[in-house]
C-alpha cells in the first residue's frame, strides 16, 4: 500500500494517506488487529461473549459487571448492534417509557413543519432525520459538531431509532445537560482538566506545546464531543 491509495477497512469507512508516518501508522495498527484475531486470548473472548449471550442476550444489562468486564475488553461486530441496544435503552428506559413507543417516529412527522428543524436543516446533511428529531426533542442543546459523528457511528451498527435513543443517552445522561449545549461548559471544563492533567503528569510535553504555542483543547475538544470515537481503536467499542 502506497501514499495516496484508499483503502477501505471493515466498517466501510475510506482510509487515505499523504504523509509516510501516519501511513506506516495505520498499517501497523492493521496488522496488529490481523494477528490479534488469529491469537488464542482473542478467541478466548469471543467464546466467552457467546455463552454469555446465549446465557444473557434478551437482557445483558441483568449481568452488568460481567458485561462491564466483557465490554472493556471489546464488543465482538456480531454482537456490537445487539448490546449497544440494550445499553443505550437501559440508560433512557424511564424516558422512553415517559415518552412511548412511537416518539421518534412522531417526532420524525413533525420535521416538515417544525421550524426548530428549519433552523439546524441547512448545518445537517445526512443523518437529518435523527439529528432533526434530537433538536426538536431537546431543543435547549440543538444541535453541535460531533453529533453527527455519534449518530453516524450508531447507524452503522443500529437502527435508526436506536440510534436516535444513543444519541440522547449519551447528550443528556452520560454527561451534563451543558456540556453538548450551544456553551459547551461541561466540555470546555474537561479541557481545562485535562490541560492540568498533562501539565502534572507529562511536564515535557506540556511544556513543548506551549513553546510553540499550540493549545491542547484545539486537538482534544472534538475527541471529547466525539466521546473519543474517532481517537481510540474502535475495536474497543
Amino acid at each position: 500500500m502506497a501514499n495516496n491509495e484508499v483503502h477501505v477497512d471493515g466498517y466501510g469507512f475510506k482510509h487515505v494517506y499523504t504523509n509516510t508516518g501516519l501511513l506506516l501508522h495505520y498499517l501497523c495498527t492493521e496488522l496488529t488487529h490481523h494477528y490479534l484475531i488469529q491469537a488464542g486470548v482473542y478467541e478466548e473472548h469471543q467464546k466467552r461473549w457467546t455463552i454469555f449471550m446465549r446465557q444473557h442476550g434478551k437482557d445483558p444489562v441483568k449481568s452488568l459487571p460481567e458485561l462491564k468486564t466483557l465490554c472493556r475488553a471489546g464488543i465482538p461486530d456480531r454482537f456490537r448492534k445487539q448490546v449497544w441496544r440494550q445499553l443505550v435503552r437501559y440508560r433512557v428506559r424511564d424516558l422512553i417509557r415517559e415518552k412511548g413507543d412511537y416518539y421518534y417516529r412522531n417526532l420524525c412527522n413533525l420535521l416538515p413543519e417544525s421550524p426548530l428543524a428549519a433552523c439546524y436543516r441547512k448545518q445537517i446533511m445526512d443523518l437529518q432525520d435523527i439529528l432533526l428529531a434530537f433538536c426538536i426533542h431537546n431543543p435547549t442543546i440543538g444541535y453541535c459538531q460531533g453529533m453527527n459523528f455519534i449518530a453516524g457511528m450508531a447507524l452503522i451498527f443500529m437502527e435508526p431509532e436506536d440510534a436516535f435513543w444513543t444519541l440522547v443517552a449519551i447528550a443528556e445522561s452520560y454527561f451534563s445537560p451543558h456540556y453538548f449545549d450551544h456553551s459547551l461548559i461541561g466540555a470546555q471544563a474537561d479541557q481545562q482538566i485535562l490541560k492540568e492533567m498533562v501539565q502534572e503528569k507529562l511536564p515535557a510535553l506540556s511544556a513543548h506545546l506551549e513553546a510553540i504555542d499550540i493549545e491542547l483543547s484545539t486537538v482534544t475538544l472534538n475527541w471529547f464531543l466525539a466521546v473519543f470515537f474517532d481517537a481510540v481503536p474502535f475495536q474497543v467499542s
